[in-house]
């Protein structure tokens, strides 16, 4: 009788990921969305005016919809930073710009191709 072997879920989905070239699109996606949760363990109500919105050569983008918001980002920027590297070992954070968002604001915006 052979001996079948099973990859792990993640040695599939990593050697897939590998081979189309997606992996760094994903790997940000997951860092935009863990520094959103981070976000709103560390500024509480007030996360709610600030959005990770991309993160590209070592840039994490946040947009603040406030300038009251972005002043309250641009101070936890070391903290986040630290916190997703903490996460992401692989990953450098050279750099996190706060963005003040303007123009009408609705929450569709957020995810919804609105440009920074």
């Amino acid at each position: 009788m052979r001996d079948h072997k099973l990859n792990s879920l993640g040695n599939l989905l990593g050697g897939t990921l590998s081979r189309y070239g997606i992996g760094e699109r994903v790997q940000a996606a997951q860092i935009v969305a863990s520094a959103n949760e981070l976000l709103g363990g560390l500024m509480g109500k007030q996360a709610e005016d600030i959005k990770a919105m991309s993160y590209k050569d070592s840039e994490l983008v946040l947009a603040c919809k406030s300038p009251t918001a972005r002043y309250a980002a641009e101070g936890l920027t070391k903290k986040l930073g630290r916190q997703l590297e903490e996460r992401y070992p692989s990953q450098t954070f050279s750099k996190i710009t706060c963005r003040l968002k303007t123009g009408s604001d609705t929450d569709d915006e957020w995810y919804n191709g609105a440009t920074v």
